[in-house]
């Protein structure tokens, strides 16, 4: 079983992932994603702190991910990943590939920039 929920900040979308992101569920994890990618957010944050695991074929739709944001210029992150799936995607070197954060810096470096932009906007 899988839970999604979206929130929009601005322009990034937050998603959270909860349970297990397997072979069962990979069309209902590819719609979501799909709905999310057709908002054309600037980025798209993955929090997966409830996320308890991944299988190879969430994998290569997580590649998919990746790749279908690169040719859309949106910038995919994820962030608040459990010990264990950091040691996946060290293991299979996709920490190379993709933007993987901690909460703390995806808030520091991500959420108070975007609140900036929206004060120089509304400045100008």
């Amino acid at each position: 079983m899988i839970d999604l929920h979206a929130e929009q900040l601005g322009d990034v979308s937050v998603l959270s992932i909860r349970g297990a992101f397997n072979m069962d569920n990979l069309m209902r994890v590819k719609a979501f994603m799909i709905e999310q990618f057709e908002r054309c957010p600037r980025m798209i944050a993955i929090k997966c702190e409830s996320l308890d695991s991944v299988d190879s074929c969430a994998i290569g739709v997580i590649v998919q991910f990746l790749n279908y944001a690169a040719d859309n210029d949106i910038k995919l992150v994820f962030y608040d990943l459990k010990p264990v799936l950091q040691r996946l995607f060290d293991v299979a070197r996709l920490s190379r590939y993709f933007t993987i954060t901690t909460r703390s810096e995806f808030k520091n470096q991500y959420l108070l920039n975007l609140k900036s932009r929206k004060l120089e906007h509304s400045l100008t």
